[in-house]
C-alpha cells in the first residue's frame, strides 16, 4: 500500500504556518480503510481532497467539512476492490465552510459599541479609499473606545501584539483584530484594535454587545476608527457582504457620512 500525503495551506491573517488540520488513517477489521481527521481549532475547516486510487472506489465528493475542535472526526471510508491496491490524495486546507456557508441576509446587526455611543461613518461599502471591492464598515472611534460583538459567535482568531501602523496598503498585516464565527459560518471581522486591547479569548461564545476589545490605529489607517466586516468564507480568505443594522428605528444599509449612535 503507497500512502502520499501532499498539503497545502492558506495561511490566516496573523501569518500562522502550523496546519490546524490532521489526517489519520485505519484499517478496519473488514479491509476496507477509514480516513480521520482532527481539528486543533475553534473554526471549521474545508479540505479538498483529490485522490490517486488503483483498485478502490473513488469517493463521491470532493470537499469535505472538518468541524470546529473535531477529534477523530470520520470523514471517509475507503472500499478496496481485491487485495491489489493502492491510494495516494493530496488536499488543499481552507479556513472555514466554503461549500454550506451561506449569510443570514435576514440578521440585524448591533451597532459594534456600547448603547450611547455616537459616531459617523468615514467609509463605507466599496469606498474609493481601502474598500475597492470590499463590503465593510469604518467607524469613526478614538483609541480606547469599547468594541462590542454586532452579532453572538464564537471568537475564533485574534491579534493584539502590534503596534503600529501607517496610510500604506503595506501596514495592513500589522492590524490588531478579532474574529467572530457566526452561527451561519460567517465570520465578522473587528480590526484596527489597540495594541493589547483584545479582551476575549479564542474559543470563547461571546453575546451580541459583549465588549471584545478597544479600538486602536493599528495597520494600514490614516486615523483611529474601527473596521467591520463579514465574511463569507472561500478560497481566498473569504468574500465580504452587506450588513443591516438599525438606525433610527429602521433597518438600513449604512453609507459614508452617516451618524449612528
Amino acid at each position: 500500500m503507497i500512502v502520499q500525503l501532499i498539503v497545502l495551506f492558506l495561511f490566516n491573517l496573523n501569518g500562522s504556518s502550523s496546519l490546524p488540520v490532521e489526517i489519520f488513517e485505519v484499517k478496519r477489521p473488514d479491509g476496507k480503510i477509514e480516513i480521520f481527521t482532527t481539528n486543533k481549532e475553534y473554526r471549521p475547516y474545508t479540505l479538498e481532497i483529490n485522490w490517486q486510487l488503483k483498485n478502490i472506489d473513488a469517493p463521491t465528493k470532493k470537499f469535505f467539512l472538518v468541524p470546529g475542535s473535531a477529534k477523530s472526526y470520520s470523514l471517509m471510508v475507503l472500499h478496496p476492490k481485491s487485495k491489489a491496491y493502492s491510494y495516494s490524495y493530496h488536499f488543499t486546507c481552507i479556513p472555514g465552510d466554503i461549500v454550506g456557508a451561506k449569510h443570514n441576509d435576514a440578521v440585524t446587526y448591533k451597532f459594534p459599541f456600547k448603547e450611547g455611543f455616537q459616531t459617523k461613518v468615514s467609509q463605507g461599502y466599496n469606498g474609493g479609499y481601502s474598500h475597492r471591492g470590499v463590503m465593510a464598515i469604518d467607524f469613526v472611534a478614538n483609541e480606547g473606545t469599547p468594541v462590542c460583538a454586532a452579532r453572538a459567535g464564537i471568537v475564533v482568531e485574534t491579534e493584539s501584539n502590534n503596534k503600529g501602523g501607517c496610510a500604506s496598503p503595506k501596514c495592513m498585516k500589522m492590524a490588531n483584530f478579532v474574529k467572530v464565527l457566526h452561527d451561519d459560518g460567517t465570520e465578522a471581522l473587528y480590526s484596527h484594535l489597540k495594541h493589547k486591547g483584545v479582551i476575549v479569548e479564542i474559543g470563547q461564545f461571546v453575546q451580541v454587545g459583549q465588549v471584545l476589545a478597544y479600538s486602536g490605529n493599528t495597520g494600514w489607517t490614516t486615523n483611529p476608527h474601527l473596521h467591520f466586516e463579514v465574511l463569507v468564507p472561500d478560497y481566498k480568505g473569504g468574500k465580504s457582504v452587506q450588513t443591516h443594522f438599525m438606525s433610527n428605528g429602521k433597518r438600513k444599509l449604512l453609507t459614508k457620512g452617516d451618524e449612528v449612535k
